[in-house]
């Protein structure tokens, strides 16, 4: 009977197109539903096996073992909380088309096949671009003999290609959000576009100087701090409790002035520990990320405004889950950013 690897596998590099999966998942907010770990990247990577899993035509035995392993995926990627949740590929299906008619205020049943297909197109886009197995070994070759920005300029040539992939995705689910989401999608749209022509500025010399620089390891040796980082700067977001959120009727993912605030703790805490390695080019080039990502969003306005102080903002508490999940937005512009960093170690 063959495994779940080899039946998602298509070119064998399922775990390596899974994990462009996942960032394409988390990439487009309006599918976030039953995540609390807020860094809990191996948690996309099991959604995204279960999305990928509904392109494929498999016969009913192989099916059978294909949710047989799934049910292995989520005992061991979900959180406790969410372990014993009947996560199907149909209850996914209706979690997208409760959102869509939320927004719409009607049944759409082709919206959600248009959104299917979009999203197979977009994943057979991204795979075919980059293949993260060919480009690792690259890498591993270059990296000794002072070849890095070879290997990160001819991958960086991609990114406009890659850029249309997501935008083509992006225009099909424009009907699944709110007018507060869309404005903020296409803030989300530009960053996602300026994070990849800023990491491929010069042809890529931002990557190539990283990874030089021991850049990966220094995240690695610094993965635990940073998730501390996380915990503490968004922790008044974080419920305690822990009751799954409805999935059927999730909040609007728009973003707040505090989130800005709750950001900048965040890159102070991040930056520190990275300070620690032997090289400063991890942390400098951190910092740029950040500063990027505050610069092209309204963050920098609001910081330097005298009325974002905490005192005046909304009471954040009243509505826990909800900023929790506006909190994952933030979340993922960094993890963006940090994803073309550490590419080499996903």
């Amino acid at each position: 009977m063959p495994s779940i690897v080899q039946l998602l596998s298509g070119h064998g590099e399922v775990q390596q197109n899974f994990k462009l999966l996942a960032h394409v998942v988390y990439f487009n907010r309006w599918s976030v539903s039953v995540v609390r770990d807020m860094l809990n990247l191996k948690l996309w990577i099991a959604i995204a096996m279960i999305v990928y899993a509904m392109h494929l035509g498999i016969t009913q035995t192989q099916a059978f073992d294909v949710a047989k392993q799934l049910d292995g995926l989520r005992k061991q990627f979900l959180p406790v909380e969410y372990r014993n949740i009947n996560f199907t590929v149909d209850e996914l299906k209706r979690v997208f088309s409760a959102k869509c008619k939320k927004v719409s205020g009607l049944e759409n049943p082709t919206l959600y096949d248009e959104v299917e297909s979009s999203a197979t197109t977009a994943v057979a886009c991204l795979t075919s671009l980059v293949n993260l197995t060919a480009m690792q070994e690259e890498i591993n070759i270059a990296r000794p003999i002072g070849e890095l920005d070879t290997v990160f300029s001819h991958y960086c040539e991609k990114a406009p290609t890659i850029e249309r992939c997501l935008q083509n995705f992006n225009e099909v689910i424009q009907p699944c959000l709110s007018p507060a989401e869309k404005t903020q999608n296409t803030i989300m749209m530009r960053l996602a576009a300026g994070l990849m022509h800023f990491m491929c500025t010069r042809g890529g010399d931002h990557l190539a100087l990283f990874v030089a620089e021991d850049g990966p390891e220094c995240f690695e040796a610094n993965k635990e701090a940073i998730m501390h980082c996380a915990n503490t700067s968004f922790s008044e977001f974080l419920s305690n409790t822990t009751t799954i959120p409805d999935l059927y009727n999730l909040p609007d993912l728009v973003l707040q002035p505090e989130h800005c605030l709750d950001l900048q703790r965040f890159e102070t805490c991040t930056i520190h520990h990275l300070e620690q390695c032997q090289e400063y080019t991890p942390a400098n080039v951190a910092e740029s990320v950040f500063r990027f990502i505050k610069n092209e969003t309204s963050c920098k306005e609001w910081m330097q405004s005298e009325t974002t102080q905490r005192s005046i903002l909304k009471n954040t508490k009243s509505s826990a889950p909800s900023q929790l999940i506006y909190n994952l937005l933030y979340i993922f512009t960094i993890s963006l950013g940090l994803f073309a960093l550490k590419v080499i170690k996903l």
